[in-house]
């Protein structure tokens, strides 16, 4: 007699299907927004990378004061990444309204330009909320840093 093969519970053996209806998730449903831009100081001179993450931790804290103001009810994470290229790539994370940003990475400075990818997921307010956040929040809270 020979042995048969073990299965992992749970697995699907044999030439059976089964169909599985979609899932629906009652209550609050995400909104995803994703961004991506250049930023440059323009005819400015260079800045520090430290002066470059002092205008990111405004950004993100401008962001999140505003979406609160928009409506949102809960931060699922607003994360994202500076990349300068030569001079280096800081990755960022907040997942809540009072929390300090998590900064990975290093930049080396000084520097003119840069490229911000943002991606937030939010609950409670819409796409065009969180479009209106993040325009505000970048043309308030960057300092001299202006997207191109």
């Amino acid at each position: 007699m020979s042995a048969s093969p073990e299965v992992p519970s749970g697995s699907h053996q044999g030439a059976h299907h089964h169909d599985h209806a979609p899932v629906r998730h009652e209550g609050p449903q995400p909104v995803v927004y994703a961004l991506q831009t250049d930023l440059s100081l323009g005819a400015a001179e260079p800045q520090s990378a430290e002066e470059l993450l002092g205008a990111l931790r405004e950004l993100l804290g401008g962001l999140l004061a505003a979406l609160r103001d928009g409506g949102c009810s809960l931060i699922g994470h607003v994360k994202g990444m500076v990349d300068a290229d030569d001079c280096g790539r800081v990755f960022f994370s907040v997942t809540s309204f009072g929390g300090t940003p998590s900064i990975k990475g290093s930049i080396e400075g000084p520097l003119a330009r840069c490229r911000l990818t943002l991606n937030v997921i939010v609950f409670g307010i819409d796409e065009p909320g969180v479009e209106a956040a993040t325009r505000a929040a970048m043309s308030l809270h960057l300092g001299p840093w202006r997207p191109e």
